[in-house]
């Protein structure tokens, strides 16, 4: 008999990496501006902490922060903003957080872990994350195998 959450059920809770990695963000999007920059916020939280980290560091994604040229004006952008400038720091890490709490959901899990945060980043910055990993050498398939692996 397959167990299916209902809507009212709380999501899952973090595990404690997944508790680690979400303080750090709380503390670095306010300093991030733009999609790019979030990403890399996030990427490089992660890369040190629980299951995607694992799977990031196997790959050799690196811990330095990608240099973002800055357009005249000095300030950065990205394509296909999906926060408008107005969203507060915490409202993103949210979005992050809740769509990783339905991914776990999804898998019927109890806690949601760092491969879920990761996972989650792509359903929240869409095609960003793509161009994030391979700026990083990597590409999001090569990340979800390791993933995957991890698991088995």
């Amino acid at each position: 008999m397959s167990r299916t959450r209902s809507t009212a059920s709380p999501s899952p809770a973090l595990d404690e990496q997944a508790r680690i990695a979400a303080g750090l963000a709380l503390t670095a999007m306010p300093f991030a501006n733009g999609e790019e920059a979030d990403l890399d916020c996030w990427l490089r939280i992660l890369r040190l902490h629980g299951e995607a980290g694992a799977a990031l560091q196997s790959l050799g994604v690196g811990e330095a922060a990608l240099s973002h040229e800055a357009p005249q004006g000095g300030q950065t952008q990205s394509r296909g903003e999906r926060f408008s400038p107005d969203v507060d720091p915490e409202s993103r890490v949210k979005a992050v957080l809740s769509s990783a709490a339905q991914i776990a959901s999804e898998r019927d899990a109890a806690l949601v872990s760092t491969a879920d945060m990761l996972r989650a980043l792509r359903s929240v910055y869409g095609e960003q994350l793509d161009r994030a990993l391979e700026a990083r050498g990597t590409d999001r398939a090569e990340v979800w195998a390791r993933l995957s692996r991890r698991k088995s």
